[in-house]
């Protein structure tokens, strides 16, 4: 159970500005990049986490603080369709608030220990974009001028958030805005033309060296797994083909858009090229990929929708251009992938991919809308204002030349206690994709997928209008177009999702660690994988107080949640409890799944956040043989399994990892994919589980451990 150790604090800093109301405009938020922290405590103790930072002018003790990590995810780097594809958020999108305690030089101490972890991935530091955000406190406000964040910086690391506290009423006579705030969409470069390399779905942006073309495969940075003989993914033999770079043919796509995959991202080839991958018609983590060769349209930027596809490479064939007819359709940018957050995580909206440009006549992409929190007691509007984080519109109309995506809606959290009292429209609208005007079809661009609007209410909130649909495609707007379509191939962005919180008031929505909540489950863990019995959900509790039982829900949508079952709690307890479901009903789709923690008196609370389970291959599992085994030897096979990399790890039954290894399938070929375990150890005789983790989500199987008398 989590002591009350610091109840004044909070409400001493919330009462600093408790004087009059305040008229706010402009940007009213600090920011400053952290570049290391330090957590080593838990609550009740206090004063115990700290913040390094660029620079700590501007923050003083008692500042109500919050730190977020913007950036920091992986993507899968393979040249094919899933280039792009996020393989691991890490700390992506983690944020939370805290309190100043004291500055020592550019070394901040935090009043209560953090929540969640930054840096995750540490091979990667410069890839995290953690900073640090002053927010102010307000009586009440009245916004008077037009209100917004500072735009988002890649160069700082900093910017895209507008968040502030009102304790009182929140007053709009001035609009809200954080539109085109998030990441950047895809800067303009004029490239050379050329279609030789239609396949590839990235470029290097650094020189190859045909002469060091000696030796095969390549390392990840953030990862040790190593690849030998890896011709199809960049590596060696005879010619230098895939994926080259020469000083003729290194732009043969547009510019990506921005987004929570860092363009620091890199891998180094075994003969000391690197690549890097800002260029290429694959989306890049949520942002748009750039048009390809010659004059695809670029992609729009993703959040929770995923971006529309950039239009078709431009519509003549042969001749100069060099793009044989059924290629045409291959070169488009891809709309950036979509995004789920969680409880912890919140993202801005992706950038718009470039479109391809070897005239000086297309257009770049544009950015994704940012970030805003309020939280406020009540909010009435003076006029027609909005609260919006919509992603920007390209308004440049190519004239023979790729246009570029739009960008995607960002995100808006809105935690008000009491009532809106009069009508508010809040938006994370996709951003439109770039027109293109000849007469002669070229790729337009793709449009930005919808943002999220996460309420703490259960429902949308009386008097709110919500919007959160992705951006329209752009079109040929000539008169007379040869290709007989408008669209030419671009599509526009998905919706996005307009989500409800946990436990309205509760300070988790707003990720507060304040150590004054005594809170009636201290939750330790909560997972969910596809077993053979369904999908199996387990937690852990730490501590209980008054606890009669858990309620289990699940959701299709993140909008409507269905009670499946309940556990018997454990009342009052303070060591470790552990709690096993299984929904034996579970339909063959992706779910989502929640807990539920009821009180002796009625009281309800959701202690966790959201647990994803994919449940489209449920009948997708490992075979085991033989079962049993000796446990030291035997073998796997994953012919169900179609990604091209999968973690498998044994557990023991007391929840330990006893041994793991990362498989990549690209090397067994034909039916089977037989792949030889060996544990180097001699397990103990009893019951295990092979946990095996993909993109597509996890399975388990559970097999038996019957070693030979010696």
């Amino acid at each position: 159970m989590r002591k009350l150790t610091t109840a004044i604090i909070l409400i001493s800093t919330l009462c600093l500005s408790a004087v009059a109301q305040t008229n706010i405009s402009g940007i009213i938020n600090t920011y400053v990049k952290v570049t290391a922290y330090s957590n080593g405590c838990t609550c009740p103790s206090t004063n115990c986490a700290t913040v390094t930072v660029t620079s700590s002018t501007g923050y003083a003790a008692n500042d109500l603080v919050m730190i977020i990590q913007m950036k920091g995810a992986r993507a899968d780097s393979s040249n094919s369709a899933s280039h792009g594809n996020i393989l691991n958020l890490y700390d992506a999108g983690n944020y939370e608030f805290d309190t100043i305690a004291s500055i020592a030089g550019n070394v901040i101490t935090l009043k209560v220990p953090l929540m969640n972890t930054y840096f995750t991935n540490a091979y990667m530091l410069d890839s995290a974009y953690v900073q640090l955000i002053k927010v102010p406190v307000y009586a009440s406000a009245n916004v008077n001028g037009t209100l917004t964040p500072q735009t988002w910086n890649p160069g700082t690391g900093t910017g895209g958030v507008l968040v502030f506290f009102v304790t009182g009423t929140l007053t709009l006579n001035a609009n809200i805005s954080a539109d085109g705030d998030g990441f950047s969409g895809a800067t303009y470069l004029k490239e050379p033309l050329g279609c030789d390399l239609d396949t590839n779905f990235y470029y290097q942006t650094t020189i190859w060296n045909y002469a060091s073309c000696t030796t095969c495969g390549y390392i990840y940075d953030d990862s040790p797994t190593r690849y030998a003989d890896a011709v199809a993914y960049g590596g060696c033999a005879a010619p230098c083909q895939t994926n080259r770079m020469s000083s003729s043919d290194w732009k043969q796509a547009g510019f990506r858009g921005e987004g929570i995959v860092s363009f620091t991202f890199k891998k180094t080839f075994a003969n000391a090229n690197v690549a890097y991958f800002k260029l290429g018609k694959a989306k890049w983590g949520n942002g748009g990929g750039g048009g390809g060769n010659h004059n695809g349209g670029g992609g729009g930027g993703g959040n929770y929708g995923a971006g529309g596809w950039g239009g078709n490479a431009f519509n003549v064939v042969g001749g100069g251009a060099g793009c044989t007819a059924g290629t045409l359709t291959v070169r488009k940018g891809y709309g950036g992938t979509a995004l789920i957050p969680t409880g912890s995580k919140i993202f801005m909206g992706g950038g718009g991919g470039e479109g391809h440009d070897d005239g000086g006549q297309g257009t770049t992409g544009v950015n994704g809308g940012g970030i805003i929190i309020i939280k406020a007691a009540t909010v009435t509007n003076g006029g027609a204002y909005t609260i919006t984080a919509n992603g920007a519109t390209q308004t440049t109309v190519a004239t023979g030349d790729g246009a570029g995506g739009g960008g995607a809606g960002g995100s808006i959290l809105m935690n008000v206690s009491g009532s809106y009292t009069n009508a508010v429209t809040i938006q994370a609208k996709g951003g439109k994709g770039g027109d293109h005007n000849n007469n002669t079809c070229h790729g337009t661009g793709g449009g930005g997928g919808g943002g999220v609007l996460w309420f703490s209410q259960g429902s949308t909130p009386a008097n709110v209008t919500t919007n959160v649909t992705g951006g329209a495609n752009g079109i040929q707007v000539a008169v007379s177009i040869d290709c007989g379509d408008i669209n030419w191939g671009a599509t526009a962005g998905s919706a996005g999702a307009v989500l409800y919180g946990t436990d309205p008031g509760s300070t988790y929505f707003l990720n507060m660690n304040d150590c004054n909540f005594v809170l009636p489950v201290e939750l330790v863990s909560f997972e969910g994988t596809v077993s053979e019995q369904g999908v199996e959900l387990n937690w852990t509790t730490a501590s209980e107080v008054n606890n009669d039982h858990f309620s289990i829900e699940r959701t299709e949508d993140l909008m409507t949640y269905a009670i499946i079952g309940s556990i018997s709690a454990s009342g009052n307890s303070s060591v470790s409890k552990d709690y096993n479901f299984y929904d034996n009903h579970a339909p063959a789709k992706e779910l989502f799944y929640r807990l539920k923690q009821v009180d002796f008196d009625g009281k309800v609370h959701y202690p966790g956040k959201l647990v994803r389970v994919n449940n489209q291959d449920a009948g997708h599992m490992p075979i085991i043989s033989p079962n049993p085994n000796d446990g030291k030897q035997f073998t796997l096979n994953l012919a169900d399994y179609d990604e091209k990399e999968v973690l498998v790890r044994i557990v023991n039954d007391m929840g330990v990892i006893v041994w793991q290894e990362f498989i990549d399938l690209r090397n067994y070929g034909g039916d089977d994919k037989l792949f030889a375990v060996n544990t180097g150890q001699n397990l103990a005789s009893g019951i295990y589980t092979v946990r095996i983790t993909s993109l597509s989500g996890q399975q388990t199987k559970r097999f038996m451990v019957a070693r030979k008398e010696e």
